[in-house]
């Protein structure tokens, strides 16, 4: 059984796909590696016939590969950013209750539960209307403190939701 062009192509430059793995720090270890080692295998599928040929540079090879790489690390990056604000914006918008009642009732049983920077953030919020940078400046608190306060507040929020 004999080989396509590109297909060998690709198997003789397979541990070059490998080494541009290990220079990306992209180990085997990794959950993507064998999803960026496919991206790898696909590009020299499909470019085989621009770098075959008499002198077939390896270092260009290499290079065109690597950017392939960075530019499939770039987009998944990106994606992740998208899903992490849009979990984000879920959590802001998870409190939003149609009936104000049913909220503040709701409110009037969590409150008691809550710490002192809970209370502090949720009564900043809902009555002074500031924002999260006015909440860190007035209590001179840092940005992950005030972000913490508002996880744990989503948190006792959605616990006391599933207990009611």
């Amino acid at each position: 059984m004999t080989q396509e062009p590109a297909e060998q192509f690709v198997q003789q430059y397979e541990a070059l796909c490998l080494k541009v793995l290990s220079d990306c720090q992209i180990f085997d270890r990794n959950p993507d590696y064998e999803d960026y080692l496919q991206i790898l295998r696909i590009t020299l599928f499909e470019n085989h016939q621009r770098f075959e040929g008499e002198d077939a540079q390896v270092t260009l090879i290499y290079r065109f590969l690597r950017w392939r790489l960075r530019d499939a690390q770039r987009k998944q990056q990106r994606q992740q950013k998208i899903l992490e604000r849009v979990k984000s914006y879920q959590q802001e918008h998870l409190m939003i209750n149609d009936d104000p009642l049913e909220s503040t009732e709701h409110l009037a049983r969590l409150w008691p539960k809550l710490s002192l920077g809970e209370q502090r953030f949720l009564y900043s919020r809902l009555y002074h209307g500031l924002t999260y940078q006015q909440i860190r400046t007035y209590y001179q608190v840092s940005a992950g403190t005030v972000c913490n306060w508002k996880k744990r507040l989503i948190q006792h929020w959605s616990e006391d939701d599933e207990a009611s």
